[in-house]
């Protein structure tokens, strides 16, 4: 019998994912997740909103080892969020390097702070 997922199945599971990617990460690049995160910070600071692929981009561009699955970058986004650095956006867009697949903007908090 097949079962199908809840919605709360399918959230689990993608965080799970973020989880292993992020810790894989670490164990290829000691203390990855903690360079990663302070980049976010650095990269956000002049920024209101920017796309998934420019963060990395640019870290790339700086030198900053690349883990093997990019997913571990999804952590890093989802750590900002529970920060009260970023927030999610509704406006989607299609990845240039994920065969199209849509992904959303992130907005900087600071940034939507200083707009009100």
């Amino acid at each position: 019998m097949n079962q199908q997922l809840t919605i709360f199945d399918a959230i689990e599971r993608g965080n799970r994912g973020m989880t292993l990617a992020a810790e894989k990460a670490d164990r290829e690049y000691e203390g990855w997740t903690t360079l990663a995160y302070a980049f976010l910070k650095r990269f956000i600071a002049e920024r209101k909103q920017f796309w998934p692929w420019e963060l990395v981009d640019a870290s790339v561009e700086y030198g900053l080892a690349q883990p093997t699955n990019l997913r571990a970058w999804g952590g890093i986004y989802q750590r900002a969020a529970k920060a009260g650095l970023i927030l999610q956006g509704t406006e989607l867009a299609k990845h240039p390097k994920r065969h199209g697949t849509k992904v959303p903007v992130w907005l900087v908090v600071r940034a939507m702070r200083e707009a009100a």
